[in-house]
């Protein structure tokens, strides 16, 4: 299969280049692990593990910045910080950062939901095990492979690459390099990968970082309106 390297289109570019950097490999005080959130009492929990140093964590509710928080200034051992506002309400979407090392985690309130924001077990080895997400991504013994998923959860082979014909790391740009139908491939400058479908008949875009074959770590985005939410993060 031919690889055609382009630039990023102007849009994505943009909200990839300020949304999609997540500093994992930074150095680690909170290690955030999981959000709940208890719609009844309007109140998330945030878990998670706390070495040295404080931290702050970042509240977003429907993508939007909602407050920061700051966790205690020294534990280790499992800690847990209860949060209450009026925005979690059922429904809501809750999504929470570290500022500085990139952990987070996200949930939807109200366990009555049928999409929870949680994974699935799909009976396969995809790495993004997602109900909602139109494209399934595998990597397999010598090859990234990514397959369009229909209406019916049906799957469809769109992209098969060798991972010798992957391209190197761009120094300058991040880079687009392969296009089937509404799927597009990107390898960014930090040597991630990025892959969007879209837009769907709500016109939204789903994307997905992750770090490469074997995959470590995988975070999830919905793009909808050139507002950009990031929903599962995964550390493999």
């Amino acid at each position: 299969m031919k690889l055609r390297y382009t630039l990023f289109s102007v849009g994505l570019l943009a909200v990839l280049t300020l949304m999609l950097v997540p500093s994992v490999f930074a150095g680690h005080e909170w290690f955030l692990d999981k959000v709940e959130c208890f719609p009844d009492d309007n109140a998330i929990e945030i878990s998670g593990y706390l070495g040295d140093g404080s931290s702050f964590t970042q509240i977003y509710v429907d993508g939007n910045f909602l407050k920061q928080v700051e966790g205690p200034d020294s534990a280790f051992d499992d800690i847990s910080v209860s949060v209450t506002d009026a925005a979690f309400v059922d429904g809501a979407e809750i999504f929470v950062e570290n500022v500085g090392n990139g952990y987070s985690a996200s949930t939807t309130c109200g366990d009555d939901l049928e999409d929870n924001g949680q994974f699935f077990e799909p009976g396969d080895d995809r790495i993004n095990r997602q109900a909602y997400a139109p494209i399934a991504i595998y990597c397999a013994e010598t090859r990234l492979e990514i397959y369009a998923i229909d209406a019916d959860g049906v799957g469809t082979i769109a992209l098969v690459i060798d991972f010798a014909s992957l391209p190197a790391t761009p120094t300058d740009e991040n880079l687009l390099f392969e296009t089937v139908g509404n799927i597009q491939l990107y390898r960014l400058t930090s040597g991630e990968y990025v892959a969007t479908s879209g837009p769907d008949a709500e016109g939204k875009f789903y994307m997905l970082l992750w770090d490469g074959c074997p995959a470590n770590y995988i975070q999830a985005y919905i793009q909808q309106n050139g507002i950009v939410t990031p929903t599962e993060i995964f550390p493999r």
